[in-house]
């Protein structure tokens, strides 16, 4: 008998634990949390990815993350952490060709608490731009456009 109680009050912390955790995950991918630029004035029909194509992004935004992003923010002497660089986010349109090139990349918004200029964020973008335009895309991506982000965004 004195164990029903005790199984009872363990279930209702577990319930209490998982609508927490419900009610902290919606709160993390509320849109209005992230600064917005302006979208694109023209609308374009993007594509949403499979699997497949989203395991080859993942591979691609590590690889930008590496060659791009990294070294950027190493160069202008801002570290990556909760406090002075916890988030940047940059999502893009891209326009992807039948054979891998990118034709562009439009940018869709962007969420940055990091210590970047406005000139440091045009250059971090054209740095991007110009480093997937030499870039074959993997064949999943071939003949797509779709919206994906690149960067990071640390949970602290």
């Amino acid at each position: 008998m004195k164990a029903i109680p005790s199984i009872l009050f363990s279930f209702c912390l577990l319930l209490l634990l998982f609508s927490c955790e419900k009610d902290k995950k919606s709160l993390n991918h509320t849109p209005s949390a992230a600064p917005k630029t302006t979208s694109p004035k023209a609308t374009v029909k993007t594509n949403e990815l499979n699997d497949l194509q989203t395991l080859d992004w993942s591979v691609i935004n590590d690889d930008v993350m590496g060659k791009c992003i990294s070294p950027y923010l190493i160069k202008h002497r801002i570290s990556v952490g909760c406090t002075p660089c916890r988030k940047l986010r940059l999502v893009y349109i891209f326009h992807i060709n039948d054979t891998g090139q990118l034709l562009k990349m439009n940018k869709d918004y962007e969420a940055i608490e990091c210590n970047l200029t406005k000139k440091q964020r045009k250059e971090l973008d054209s740095l991007i731009l110009n480093y997937l335009k030499k870039k074959k895309m993997p064949s999943s991506l071939y003949n797509t456009n779709f919206k994906m982000g690149l960067g990071f965004i640390l949970k602290c």
